[in-house]
């Protein structure tokens, strides 16, 4: 049986590829993948920062927004809404602060070096599973410790 690599690949001209040919195609196909705005992988933190700032953008109009709404809202109304803003606000502040915090730190938490033979032990017996608990708790323990912080400040 031949191997993946020794069996022979037709290129689009009908002639054979070669090795070198098919590493320089699929370096193309790489260039050419990060030349294409969607597989943009800042696309998640621009998104979640673009979260923050619209219910920012909503806190502060609240009052204007729900006049526009309903010209007979009174001032409970708006203050009520401005509240339940704020809160929306706060606590999704704080999840993505948390959330970019272990984004830094997540490959210094999880991956430890390859010529690092001290480690070899631990990189053996922690599973996935255990990781993503690590992770989560680490993750738990930043929006609570944000929350808490903005509880004395208050």
């Amino acid at each position: 049986m031949q191997r993946q690599e020794d069996v022979p690949v037709v290129g689009m001209d009908g002639f054979l590829l070669t090795k070198a040919d098919l590493v320089e195609k699929i370096t193309w196909e790489r260039k050419r993948r990060w030349l294409n705005v969607r597989h943009w992988q800042g696309w998640t933190v621009l998104g979640t920062l673009a979260q923050v700032i619209v219910l920012i953008i909503l806190f502060l109009y609240s009052g204007p927004l729900l006049r526009l709404i309903d010209p007979t809202a009174a001032t409970l109304d708006i203050g009520v809404l401005s509240a339940v803003l704020l809160a929306i606000l706060v606590v999704d502040a704080f999840v993505v602060l948390a959330w970019l915090l272990l984004l830094l730190v997540r490959h210094t938490l999880t991956e430890f070096y390859e010529w690092d033979d001290e480690h070899e032990y631990l990189k053996k017996r922690i599973s996935t599973c255990l990781e993503v608990k690590i992770l989560t708790g680490i993750f738990s323990g930043l929006v609570l410790l944000f929350w808490s912080v903005f509880l004395v400040l208050l």
